[in-house]
């Protein structure tokens, strides 16, 4: 399971786990032992749950927990419980350029290729794109300090109730779970628990002032303003109710409210009202509802665990209300560094292989979220047809941003249009209201397969297919 979280979003990970884990290929004998590696030999893997032995001490190997909206990385070792906070929607998409953006288009390109003139293409594709600070922000790292006497022994995740526990020496536990209906995270914890919270180190790459701390008997916050027009909170409170503390986390951002820490605090106060057991009763429904939409049997049991495990992250980390996944889905990296490839959005592969199962498998919600965001940014993605590429229509980049943006890097993949959309019809998208603008019938691939099988898959994508 080593890096689990950073890599196994993509469904396109059940095809390679089915191909290249010994013992899991064509022909492979069931019933002999699967090679596991050194560090994971302990882990146990159930139908539907995941149990790692503690200690765990990389956010790589933490139990992913989230609503689609936020996520967390829970991990720790000894008496210190740590949980990586993160929100799909938390980006810095500052521009500042030292060149006319005319000059960025296929034509220049082409020309730079043809005159083999390398200054200009360094100075307006290449460099460029490594003066822009465009990248996923991490939210921050909520640390828990519990009394010496309880050190972790292992972290259970149950994919059924997307709720982890994390077991104490003496048979103490604590539970975690993002609400499915609730902008935020609940921790039931053991007496006694104190806790931090950690403004990821990385965020001063990108130049910000200091942030806003705040801390009282029962609270811990902080306010980051990253741009002109952006600024974002992350806060937490806790009580003792019983023998347990419940503490309530929430991260909002300015898109939402001019007062983020306000926003925040209201919600922790809603769910501190709502309760423990009925947030965790209204989830456990929601996700009762999701894995009864469609099922998959496999006769091979590690195969079967891996396909529930990617079938939770559809759940965990994509719904309709929220932005799709990226690279990382809700869990940046959490490693005092900016995220691998800026938790960009990868079209040429990444997002479509991601998604390619939702609409065989039933999970409207989730599936939903990838063809909302695609079709809010066809303004977007006309104007980078008809300024790059000189064309009417619309194009998607192969890397953007979380606004649409298009990110450089590789030129030849970053800038290449990965898929195209054209019509004059006039439709509706499922879960919306009818729209006054073009419809998108399909997403055609640069290099899309001809014939007629390749015609009845491209079919399978046309909104004017889905249930209305």
């Amino acid at each position: 399971m080593k890096r689990m979280v950073a890599h196994s979003l993509a469904s396109v990970v059940f095809c390679c786990a089915f191909m290249c884990q010994p013992g899991l290929g064509a022909g492979a004998d069931p019933g002999k032992p699967v090679e596991t590696s050194e560090e994971r030999r302990s882990d146990v893997l159930g139908p539907h749950s995941l149990t790692l032995p503690a200690p765990i001490v990389k956010w790589d190997n933490a139990i992913p927990l989230g609503n689609g909206l936020t996520g967390g990385l829970l991990w720790g070792e000894k008496n210190k419980l740590k949980l990586s906070l993160d929100r799909g929607d938390l980006w810095d998409e500052r521009t500042k350029i030292d060149f006319d953006p005319k000059q960025r288009t296929f034509a220049t390109f082409m020309e730079c290729y043809k005159n083999r003139d390398r200054e200009t293409w360094d100075r307006v594709f290449l460099a460029a794109n490594r003066s822009i600070k465009w990248t996923k922000i991490p939210g921050g790292r909520l640390e828990i300090t519990l009394p010496e006497n309880l050190q972790c022994e292992s972290f259970h995740l149950d994919f059924e109730k997307a709720t982890g526990k994390v077991t104490f020496s003496g048979g103490t536990h604590a539970e975690a779970f993002f609400p499915a209906n609730a902008p935020v995270a609940l921790l039931r914890l053991p007496k006694g628990a104190k806790f931090q919270l950690i403004r990821p180190k990385s965020i001063n790459l990108l130049g910000y002032p200091e942030p806003q701390f705040s801390q009282s008997n029962n609270e811990v916050a902080y306010t980051q303003k990253s741009t002109e027009s952006f600024n974002y909170a992350v806060a937490a409170q806790w009580k003792q109710t019983g023998d347990h503390v419940l503490a309530i986390i929430a991260i909002t951002n300015s898109n939402e409210s001019d007062n983020p820490l306000a926003l925040a605090r209201h919600r922790i106060a809603e769910g501190f009202e709502t309760g423990w057991e009925s947030l965790y009763a209204a989830h456990i429904q929601w996700w009762k509802e999701f894995y009864n939409t469609s099922s998959v049997t496999i006769p091979l049991p590690r195969l079967q665990h891996h396909y529930n495990l990617v079938k939770y992250f559809y759940g965990a980390a994509s719904r309709a209300h929220a932005k799709p996944m990226p690279l990382q889905g809700v869990w940046t990296a959490d490693q005092d560094a900016l995220p691998p490839w800026r938790g960009d959005y990868h079209n040429d592969l990444n997002t479509q292989m991601t998604y390619v199962a939702w609409q065989a498998a039933g999970l409207v919600d989730p599936g939903m979220a990838y063809v909302n965001y695609y079709w809010d940014a066809l303004p977007q993605f006309r104007r980078y047809a008809k300024e790059f590429f000189g064309v009417d229509g619309a194009m998607v980049p192969g890397v953007m941003t979380l606004g649409g943006q298009v990110m450089g890097g590789w030129l030849q993949y970053c800038f290449q249009p990965t898929a195209g959309f054209a019509s004059s019809r006039r439709c509706r998208t499922p879960g919306r209201a009818p729209s006054s603008r073009t419809c998108a019938p399909r997403a055609v691939s640069r290099s899309a397969p001809s014939g007629p099988a390749a015609q009845r898959r491209r079919s399978r994508l046309r909104p004017s297919a889905m249930p209305h």
